[in-house]
């Protein structure tokens, strides 16, 4: 490579070479020919970027390694305010005025000064594509001489891709189909970016100024076009590579997105390899020159003898001597400052919470999009998460199940009889599911007798009509489609809720309708089942008083508590009042009655139902913890219950008001301290509110979305796995809409252990 190729006096000449226009005599010059033929060409750009390796990082590295320096920081800070969704680093919010300003003067900085690497870059390798070896700071003096014309070639890049953008997102605006658009990018990409592309190595190693350059590497298009053509895309594909193409690949393969310290990292590496022959390849069509095909040479090689820097040391001499003193030190400066932010971001000193994210849709209907569901349980099957969902698709009522391991996979539905499924609640049992709902079934025509004795009309429920349990023990293929009928309703179905939780061997059912004076049996009830098939349920009516109107919201909610007995949370959505019932046992012959407060509204409740909501969970010792947003201000309150009855709590307003807010998540970790997810309001965001005690007398909140575009949030849930690890359902609009399934890689999302 360093050897001088040509032809003086009687000397044969290699194969595939030129003299070029200007007939120099490159031999004395230490420049060889003008390669002639593709073949030649490409096997020289290689034999370049294999001998010249170390010289041409070193040459771009050096200058570069304090830009990349300067915008650590700025790296460094993004990771700040960020979760990474995916194997992505994503920011939670908008960058500061000042992080804004930092930024523009860092990029502006770069843009300034980087003429200098690239330029000795060009000159380094284009020269070494010629036939001559410079030296490092011979390049580096050369292009600050010309920094003005690589300035300038960078200013025509900016404008082209500008002006590129710009017309293909006016045709956009302007409803130009595809087949307009495509056309009005490619011709000018075609046709203009490799004379652009190719202008700067005829200018630098021409010695030529950058418009003379520009004309030379037009005109030099002549007869050889494709070929630049090819070397030019080559180059950028390359870059695209670099960037976007190791994204997508190492994001498919080993989940690492955008902003991962193991990508960062790769990146780098891969930039500093491959940067070289990016540049080779901008370089290779300058030293082209077919024979027979057009009269311009890209390059005079008198003119490019005295341009390119005279050799000062053979190259082995240059590389011995940097490889044996100084390798190392400059080894460390080029890649110290590139791998300053992975290291940081892998030590994590912002404990960057780290979750996986999977949209949950229901199955594909015939003719129809994907619609969103509605999620009423999680649970595990078999170490895999799973969702209890209600499919709102059109294709008829159902329950079903989503298997999340890790993105959420389609609906596994089991259909329900009857003509409307409401209110629907789940939990998963022993791998099973036990699923109980309001439905209303049509009259039967062997029932029409009894239909004529009674006020009603046939297009009220009919007699089996009413709550109904299911139990699916293999929850992907649910063969019970009947269920068990807990309770029979024939009036209207207004109101209607249900609350559904393991007791013992069976389950406790709560239920809840608005009493209609046609009929009875409405009003609040439980249903105690002593084993998994339900086979002999037990009917426990509460007091008129005691409401949980519901139909949207989730204004019902029961748990299990010590000894066999359980406790039911009921927030009447319509007036707003709250109240727990306490039962001792299953028989439930004494309930203890908590009205924690009574009617907030007097009409029925003046705002959107379905934000309001309550949850109950048990703790160890056997004092419940109860949350719910207030009715009137939107208030996130958790009640510390005192007692297994909750005669004694307190009551801990944990946010501010907000009308928009719905009723949080809840879940009590392996320590007993609470868990709930809840919604930043100011900057639209959804959070994890962890008790740092089992009172929740101190918290710490993390936030856990990038904010929302747009529509309001929706609802949230949330349950923890045996490692603590939160798995949380959210979504925005009437709980379902958007709705998404995120996990937590970390215990309590990386919340440091407190005092239980």
């Amino acid at each position: 490579m360093g050897d001088a190729s040509g032809t003086e006096g009687g000397e044969e000449r290699p194969a595939g070479f030129t003299d070029g226009a200007g007939g120099a005599a490159v031999g004395d010059a230490g420049v060889s020919s003008l390669v002639d033929s593709p073949k030649a060409l490409i096997k020289r750009v290689f034999s370049v970027y294999r001998d010249n390796l170390w010289a041409l990082i070193v040459t771009a590295g050096i200058p570069v390694a304090p830009m990349v320096l300067l915008v650590q920081p700025l790296d460094i800070a993004y990771a700040r305010d960020a979760l990474y969704v995916n194997g992505v680093l994503e920011p939670m919010g908008e960058p500061s005025g000042t992080v804004l300003w930092a930024s523009g003067v860092a990029l502006l900085l770069f843009f300034l000064a980087s003429p200098i690497p690239m330029g000795a870059t060009v000159l380094l390798g284009g020269a070494a594509l010629l036939g001559r070896t410079i030296g490092v700071v011979d390049a580096w003096r050369t292009a600050l001489r010309r920094y003005f014309a690589t300035l300038t070639w960078q200013l025509l890049l900016v404008v082209f891709t500008a002006a590129v953008v710009a017309g293909a997102i006016g045709l956009a605006l302007t409803d130009s189909t595809i087949w307009g658009i495509v056309p009005a990018v490619l011709i000018p990409v075609v046709v203009l970016l490799p004379t652009l592309a190719v202008m700067l190595p005829i200018a630098l190693l021409g010695g030529v100024g950058p418009w003379r350059g520009l004309a030379d590497a037009w005109k030099s298009g002549r007869g050889r076009r494709e070929v630049h053509l090819w070397y030019v895309l080559a180059s950028f594909g390359l870059v695209a590579v670099l960037g976007e193409g190791l994204e997508r690949g190492l994001g498919a393969t080993v989940g690492w997105g955008d902003g991962h310290p193991a990508m960062l990292l790769l990146r780098f590496l891969a930039s500093v390899v491959l940067s070289p022959l990016v540049v080779l390849l901008i370089c290779a069509p300058a030293v082209y020159d077919k024979e027979g095909r057009g009269t311009w040479s890209p390059l005079d090689l008198s003119r490019a003898a005295e341009a390119i820097p005279k050799s000062r040391e053979t190259r082995e001499a240059w590389a011995g001597q940097w490889r044996r003193r100084k390798g190392a030190l400059v080894a460390v400066a080029i890649l110290l400052p590139g791998i300053l932010t992975p290291a940081v971001r892998w030590v994590d000193p912002f404990d960057t919470p780290v979750v996986a994210q999977s949209p949950v849709r229901s199955i594909e209907e015939e003719g129809e999009d994907e619609r969103s569901v509605e999620v009423i349980a999680q649970g595990d099957i078999d170490g895999s998460p799973v969702l209890a969902v209600k499919d709102r698709s059109e294709g008829g009522p159902a329950i079903g199940v989503d298997e999340c391991d890790p993105e959420c996979g389609p609906l596994v539905r089991s259909d329900v009889e009857g003509r409307y499924v409401m209110a629907p609640s789940a939990t998963f049992v022993n791998d099973g599911l036990m699923s109980v709902a309001w439905v209303e079934r049509a009259w039967r025509e062997e029932d029409y007798s009894a239909l004529a004795d009674s006020n009603l009309g046939l297009e009220s429920p009919g007699p089996e009509s009413g709550v109904r349990l299911w139990r699916c023990t293999d929850v992907f293929s649910c063969e019970d489609v009947d269920g068990v009928l807990l309770r029979v309703f024939q009036g209207s179905y207004w109101g209607t809720s249900t609350a559904v939780e393991p007791l013992e061997d069976g389950v406790v059912v709560a239920s809840y309708v608005d009493d209609d004076e046609r009929v009875t049996g409405g009003g609040l009830q439980a249903h105690v089942c002593r084993d998994a098939e339900c086979e002999d349920p037990q009917t426990i009516r509460f007091p008129d008083e005691l409401t949980a109107s519901g139909e949207v919201g989730r204004s019902l909610d029961v748990t299990a508590t010590p000894g066999g007995g359980f406790m039911i949370a009921a927030m009447d959505t319509a007036y707003g009042s709250l109240s727990l019932i306490a039962c001792a046992d299953a028989e439930c012959a004494e309930p203890v009655v908590t009205e924690v407060f009574g009617d907030r509204f007097r009409t029925g409740a003046p705002l959107d139902r379905r934000l309001l909501g309550v949850e109950i969970e048990p703790r160890p010792g056997g004092a419940p913890v109860v949350a719910y947003r207030d009715v009137r201000d939107g208030t996130v309150h958790l009640l510390d219950c005192h007692d297994g009855a909750c005669t004694d709590y307190e009551d801990r307003e944990l946010t501010g008001p907000a009308w928009e807010r719905p009723a949080p998540g809840l879940a009590v970790d392996s320590q007993g301290k609470p868990q709930l997810t809840d919604f930043d309001m100011e900057n639209r965001r959804l959070r994890l509110i962890s008790c740092l005690d089992g009172g929740c007398t101190d918290t710490e909140r993390t936030h856990l979305s990038v904010p929302m575009d747009e529509g309001a949030p929706g609802f949230s849930r949330i349950a923890l796995d045996r490692q603590d690890r939160p798995r949380i359902v959210w979504g925005s609009g009437s709980a379902g809409e958007d709705a998404e399934e995120l996990v937590c890689s970390r215990p309590l999302c990386g919340v440091e252990p407190q005092k239980p």
